[in-house]
């Protein structure tokens, strides 16, 4: 979020709809930010999601202002790892896929090469220090709402980490229950 004088906006925001409340908090130097979506009591982490879209992130992320509030998030550690091969299949990168489709001649002399499997993992923890995150994807935790002057996770909810200005999502993901391994 752009507070008109070219750097970021490094307070802690507040926004709400009839779906959701959320809590977007700054990292670092401002750039980054975690943006915490509660759903209400009558709605479900589900239900955000089936809204989400680019243009309700804009909107959700433009209803975010500063106001007192209160913000309980337990600390978790979420871990994913996902094969992608048949998603890069289906986005067109078949041929690197194959061992008689790939050509990749100009980078190997007498070898016949090909990408055999593309495996993501990520990895973000948060605790009462900060928040670590690597890769790409994430996953947080819920909250039975008392007014809108509480956030308190204790039931499922998302989150997302993104760049401050634009809103690009680096990480998102959905805490389903929430688990501290030490």
């Amino acid at each position: 979020l752009d507070t008109g004088t070219g750097k970021p906006d490094t307070s802690v925001l507040y926004g709400q709809t009839d779906l959701f409340q959320a809590a977007s908090l700054p990292y670092g130097n401002g750039s980054l930010r975690m943006t915490i979506l509660m759903p209400r009591q009558d709605y479900s982490s589900e239900d955000i999601i089936a809204d989400f879209s680019a243009e309700n992130w804009d909107d959700w992320r433009a209803g975010l202002h500063s106001r007192e509030f209160e913000l309980a998030l337990p600390k978790f550690r979420f871990e994913c790892e996902q094969l992608l091969n048949d998603q890069l299949i289906a986005m067109g990168m078949g041929e690197a896929l194959s061992p008689a489709g790939a050509n990749f001649d100009s980078m190997f002399v007498d070898l016949q090469v090909f990408i055999s499997k593309v495996l993501h993992k990520s990895f973000v923890q948060v605790d009462e220090v900060g928040t670590e995150a690597a890769a790409v994807t994430a996953v947080f935790m819920g909250a039975t709402n008392v007014d809108d002057k509480y956030i308190i996770c204790n039931r499922p909810f998302l989150f997302v980490i993104h760049e401050s200005t634009t809103g690009t999502i680096l990480f998102m993901g959905r805490i389903a229950e929430p688990v501290w391994e030490t």
